[in-house]
């Protein structure tokens, strides 16, 4: 860690120049590493991007009342941006902590049942399809309240002016990069990523290793 500390120092050095004061732009560079840096990181990693590349076939999967996949993903586009307004109206009225708290917390229950949705049994999904749709577009509302534009919103106030001229471009690359590999990878996880519990009470190895090849 020192000798990173000290490549940042040099390197900022060069930049700014030998006769100029570097510790403010050390002290904001080093906190933004702390902090700014790991909400692109989770910015990415919610699957934000996996959610609205892959919209189309989610809602085909889902079978959300018959409806044209692509009318579904249009009411997806108009919630998203009905959730932006909402956005820009409460973000600076309650706070940027709580507004993350609050995002992280819409985004993680929302993807938690709707993967529960893929999983139940057929009969029982047919008859509560409208929640697939509910759930995905409340994700959405709830990375806009905070998750998507928080990181940005604070990669300006954490940094000063000079910091940001350099510091930018490299968290910029970092965050598009996650959100390539998250999109790539998504279909490959989405067909070799499986959850399994089944029951295994009373029954022989046999029986439970052919229960787990039928899955």
């Amino acid at each position: 860690m020192k000798g990173k500390e000290e490549k940042m120092r040099n390197a900022l050095t060069f930049f700014r120049g030998k006769d100029f004061d570097i510790t403010q732009d050390e002290k904001d560079i080093d906190d933004y590493i702390k902090n700014g840096q790991v909400m692109h990181i989770v910015q990415q990693l919610s699957g934000i991007n996996a959610v609205m590349f892959y919209a189309s076939s989610i809602f085909v999967e889902g079978d959300f009342f018959n409806l044209n996949n692509h009318v579904c993903v249009v009411i997806l586009g108009a919630f998203q941006i009905f959730a932006v307004g909402i956005a820009v109206g409460v973000v600076d009225k309650v706070g940027r902590r709580i507004l993350w708290l609050i995002s992280l917390g819409i985004m993680a229950v929302c993807l938690t049942i709707t993967a529960i949705y893929f999983f139940i049994d057929t009969d029982i999904a047919s008859k509560i399809q409208f929640i697939l749709v509910i759930c995905i577009c409340l994700y959405v509302l709830g990375f806009c309240l905070g998750t998507g534009p928080l990181p940005w919103a604070m990669m300006g106030e954490m940094l000063s002016a000079a910091a940001k001229s350099y510091t930018g471009p490299i968290v910029a690359a970092i965050n598009w990069l996650l959100a390539y590999v998250v999109t790539v990878s998504y279909p490959y996880l989405k067909e070799s990523v499986v959850f399994v519990l089944i029951e295994t009470k009373d029954k022989t190895l046999d029986e439970i290793q052919t229960a787990l090849g039928n899955k």
